[in-house]
């Protein structure tokens, strides 16, 4: 696909355009864990861990469902134990509401692990002929991308992040919508973001709300931990430097809205587009996890040292400028970003990088999804945090 056909994608009727057409196995008990642990899943069938409880609260509830509805997802399986029929009806509900393939399954109902797998492996068939569609062509306007570094060095700040933002600008210009969520890494930085709003009301949104988040993570220690060996080592210094290298992807591109976590999370308006500032989580994979409640389909993930891992829900394409030796294999990275010296070869770098990952976009996986190298994490809440 060239620029200016945009990508193919996965049309979702009410939820956008997805990337990738997983069937996805939800548990939404801890019980059902184990047993899905020996179903034989496709290459596209992703799996869904609990929260570890067999608590089923209107938050968890709710965060669930907006998962299950994220448009990378083709089709669902819901498996429990059957002491949670409540969350289970609300969750059948807003399925059935979207549209969505799906079935449940009660482990409870069968005599045991063989009998299970023998009745789950048929539906699974089902559901992945159920959401079989063929790719069709879609505008920028109808992608909707995240951004976050990790495993930082020097060359974030100076080369990945740049680009990122220059793609941004790309994307954005096209009507595509875009979100950061780096939480911990705004110190410092709290003025400029804040005048980047476009909107005074969601300026005022951002400050209070940040201003407590990072009172949180001061007092906690955690936004001093995010300076960790591995970024000493690629020559950062302080958590201030790290910012500044992080905010280089979005730095004076205009920002378009908030879109809060708690208590749950916000998606864009049907009507908006532009640059989003999600306020959440601080870490992956638990940022990817809040960017794909909000309808995220993929993030660019830039790294110096790091980066080995994908999302379940939202695929990472891996870019780096690192010259320093990787933590991981150097070629679980998909674009290389090469130090340039003008404005001329940064612009058509730029090209290059968009090009590669409306290719990614158009189903071309990325290395890490090819080596099928998934974390997900469930993002804390402030309560859970004290």
């Amino acid at each position: 696909m060239s620029i200016t056909d945009g990508f193919l994608g996965y049309r979702r009727a009410g939820r956008g355009v997805g990337i990738r057409n997983h069937t996805l196995v939800a548990c939404i008990s801890p019980c059902a864990e184990g047993w899905v642990r020996r179903l034989h899943l496709e290459p596209y069938d992703r799996v869904l861990p609990s929260r570890g409880a067999c608590t089923f609260d209107q938050r968890f509830l709710n965060d669930l469902g907006q998962l299950l509805l994220n448009p990378n997802v083709g089709a669902v399986l819901t498996l429990s134990m059957g002491c949670d029929s409540v969350g289970v009806a609300q969750l059948t509900e807003a399925l059935v509401r979207a549209g969505m393939p799906h079935e449940h399954l009660v482990l409870a109902d069968f005599e045991g692990p063989e009998e299970f797998f023998a009745e789950a492996r048929p539906h699974l068939d089902d559901l992945r002929a159920r959401s079989a569609s063929p790719r069709e062509p879609c505008p920028l306007s109808d992608l909707f991308l995240g951004a976050k570094c990790g495993g930082s060095d020097y060359s974030n700040g100076i080369f990945s992040n740049p680009l990122v933002h220059d793609v941004f600008a790309l994307l954005i210009a096209a009507g595509a919508r875009c979100v950061v969520s780096e939480v911990a890494e705004y110190i410092g930085l709290e003025n400029q973001i804040r005048a980047q709003f476009t909107s005074p009301i969601e300026a005022t949104r951002f400050d209070a709300d940040i201003q407590q988040r990072i009172g949180r993570l001061r007092r906690q220690g955690a936004a001093r931990s995010q300076m960790v060996e591995g970024n000493r080592a690629g020559g950062l210094t302080t958590i201030e430097e790290k910012a500044l290298g992080s905010a280089a992807k979005f730095a004076g591109l205009p920002i378009t809205a908030c879109l809060a976590t708690e208590p749950e999370y916000e998606s864009p308006h049907p009507g908006q587009r532009g640059l989003f500032l999600q306020l959440g989580s601080h870490q992956e994979p638990e940022v990817f996890t809040e960017m794909a409640s909000a309808g995220c389909v993929g993030a660019l993930f830039t790294t110096g040292r790091g980066g080995g891992f994908t999302h379940p829900l939202v695929p990472l394409l891996v870019s780096s400028a690192s010259r320093s030796k990787p933590i991981v294999r150097s070629d679980l990275t998909d674009f290389h970003v090469p130090a340039w010296t003008t404005p001329g070869e940064r612009k058509r770098l730029a090209q290059e990088y968009l090009q590669k990952i409306l290719d990614w976009a158009s189903g071309a996986e990325s290395a890490v999804e090819r080596e099928s190298l998934f974390s997900f994490a469930w993002p804390q809440r402030s309560e859970d945090r004290g």
